[in-house]
């Protein structure tokens, strides 16, 4: 019962570490996915003709993502209009229902 006992300490050993080993690679990849800082861009004439040249038809939403940025449109969470400022997603949206997207 003494070498039945150690093998199931063993097997339970085993699988804690295997368990560890998953837990450190899904808090490495949860990180990943909340760093958003890795997500900015920041937007200019430059980077937008090479975009536009790698997304045809992308040009008239980048002229107004670019007149948006130079009118210094203001942060506010859930903001609708550039008079009100917008976050992320509802600037996203704002553009995409200008052009109907």
């Amino acid at each position: 019962q003494s070498q039945s006992l150690q093998g199931d300490a063993e097997n339970y050993k085993n699988q804690v570490t295997e368990l560890q080993a998953q837990l450190a690679e899904a808090q490495k990849t949860l990180s990943e996915a909340v760093n958003l800082s890795r997500a900015v861009r920041t937007t200019d004439y430059v980077n937008a003709k090479e975009l536009a040249s790698r997304f045809p038809g992308s040009e008239s939403l980048l002229l107004d993502i670019l007149d948006l940025r130079q009118r210094r449109i203001k942060w506010k969470l859930g903001g609708q209009s550039p008079q009100e400022g917008f976050d992320s997603p509802s600037f996203a949206m704002y553009i995409l229902r200008q052009k109907r997207a």
